[in-house]
């Protein structure tokens, strides 16, 4: 198993979020945030 960075592993949390989710989603810091709950 290869092992990510943290950040990678954010990253991709974040693309997923995209994805799926349609709950509230925020920019912050030139990043998309998306909460679910």
């Amino acid at each position: 198993m290869k092992k990510i960075s943290n950040l990678d592993w954010i990253e991709n949390q974040i693309r997923l979020n995209k994805e799926i989710s349609t709950d509230e989603c925020k920019e912050k810091n030139g990043l998309k945030i998306c909460i679910y709950i």
